[in-house]
């Protein structure tokens, strides 16, 4: 069992490495769209104009949120003006949502499943008849 100091300083030492992953989705983000700047990725965030500098500053992770309203604002953009680099982008935000899923804060592997399994769930149910089975190839 950790202490609560040393918890508190695994934290601090993981949120500069969860920086990272912040900044190369506005770097991949910027590739995508030249002409990108941290007010611009801020709204396609769905956020205001200095969230972006605002988290930074305060070196924290995009939201969970935000990366959701910025993967369909790219996504949005890839159906207009397909690209590699907006492709690259949305697969580092969707890894980034999924790795997300997989440390919800419980120590229960169990209760992590069936959270994951329910989102799931509740995702097939909200596409309704839009969901189909992945085709199966026999060779």
């Amino acid at each position: 069992m950790k202490s609560q100091f040393a918890q508190a300083n695994s934290n601090y030492k993981n949120k500069g490495e969860d920086m990272k992953s912040t900044k190369d989705i506005y770097e991949l983000t910027q590739k995508a769209i030249p002409d990108m700047t941290v007010r611009r990725f801020s709204r396609y965030c769905g956020k205001s104009e200095g969230y972006y500098g605002s988290i930074i500053a305060q070196n924290l992770d995009l939201s969970t949120n935000a990366l959701i309203h910025l993967a369909e604002v790219l996504t949005y953009k890839q159906t207009h003006t397909p690209c590699r680099e907006i492709k690259q982008a949305l697969i580092t935000i969707t890894e980034e949502i999924a790795d997300r899923m997989q440390h919800i804060n419980s120590g229960n592997i169990a209760v992590r499943r069936m959270i994951i399994k329910a989102v799931a769930a509740v995702q097939m149910r909200n596409d309704g008849d839009h969901y189909t089975a992945l085709p199966v190839l026999i060779g």
